[in-house]
């Protein structure tokens, strides 16, 4: 994305440099049995590996749990805002469905785009129902990507 002309932020506090040494077996130390089982089944790790290698020389990555001062942040300067959110929890499903646009925050609402199928645009959500979403896999993961065109 900084390539193609944008600003780019990353707030996780996933340890790329771990997963890119160590794949599954930091999957299974980071997050559940579940959810690391979930991540060997439907990925490619040696790829993700490989791609982590290259991301960890970026200076995008900030290691620590995304906070919802960060999103508020991030909006008013400008930037657009993707969100790891778990749409089934939201649903009261159990499995995941992941990912939120967010365009709009105040200190109490998120008002979002949801790609999921269905899409759902301009939604609207309490801090109280988005905040356990957003931390499905645990407060420490909340993670948010921003984005920002360079004009």
């Amino acid at each position: 994305m900084e390539k193609l002309g944008f600003d780019v932020e990353h707030i996780v506090a996933f340890d790329y440099t771990k997963f890119s040494e160590h794949g599954s077996k930091y999957l299974k130390q980071a997050f559940t049995k579940e959810v690391a089982s979930h991540q060997e089944k439907n990925s490619d790790i040696s790829l993700a590996q490989g791609e982590a290698r290259k991301y960890i020389t970026t200076d995008i990555h900030n290691k620590r749990p995304a906070t919802w001062k960060d999103i508020q942040n991030y909006i008013s300067k400008g930037y657009l805002v993707v969100c790891n959110v778990n749409a089934d929890k939201l649903s009261g499903k159990s499995g995941y469905t992941g990912y939120f646009i967010v365009y709009k925050i105040s200190d109490t609402q998120i008002h979002f785009h949801n790609p999921g199928l269905p899409p759902k645009p301009k939604s609207v959500l309490s801090k109280k129902d988005f905040i356990p979403a957003w931390g499905h896999l645990s407060k420490q993961y909340c993670e948010l990507q921003a984005l920002k065109l360079h004009i």
